[in-house]
């Protein structure tokens, strides 16, 4: 075999070998582009405003809502279960999930997971709400996060809301949550 072919087929070869690697590297640029872009945009389609008070479902069927006008209404596209409600002036964000508990143990579920979190909350109240329904909530100190559970006594299914208010809000946000959870249900 003369020198001449046997280089240019040791060149085609390298040739081959960069062009994949070329290839896998766009694909990984492409991958990444894709990683960073996409969970935004498919948040926003997920998200609507509430242009009338409105009755909303979570994707699974499992808790429900009244968001009031103004409010944005979004149900995460990984994450069927939950229902997210947003203040208009975006200072307030309210997440609701279903518990297969009653409402005393869902509470005691949700704030486990805040505790690990390293968000201490304030010694728990229960209150009785329309219809009977029960509610057991408490907050930080500092009134930032709020947990509560809604349900029928001593039975399951129960609601659980976290309620984040955003460090920059300077109003009160309870009575906004408060005019809310009469309007939060878990359905079995």
């Amino acid at each position: 075999m003369p020198a001449h072919t046997a280089r240019r087929k040791e060149r085609s070869a390298w040739i081959w070998v960069l062009s994949i690697i070329g290839g896998v590297g766009i694909l990984a640029l492409l991958a990444t582009i894709a990683l960073i872009a996409l969970p935004p945009v498919l948040a926003n389609l997920s998200t609507h405003t509430a242009l009338v008070d409105e009755t909303v479902t979570s994707d699974d069927g499992h808790v429900q809502a009244i968001a009031p006008a103004g409010w944005t209404v979004q149900s995460p596209w990984l994450d069927g279960g939950l229902l997210t409600l947003g203040s208009p002036d975006g200072m307030l964000r309210v997440d609701i999930r279903a518990a297969d508990a009653d409402p005393q143990a869902a509470f005691d579920i949700a704030t486990a997971a805040e505790d690990a979190a390293g968000t201490p909350l304030e010694s728990p109240v229960t209150e009785t709400i329309d219809g009977g329904r029960v509610i057991v909530h408490a907050e930080t100190a500092d009134q930032r996060i709020v947990v509560v559970a809604v349900g029928e006594p001593g039975t399951s299914p129960s609601a659980i809301v976290t309620a984040q208010v955003s460090p920059e809000a300077t109003d009160d946000y309870l009575p906004a949550l408060a005019e809310l959870l009469p309007g939060i249900r878990a359905i079995g």
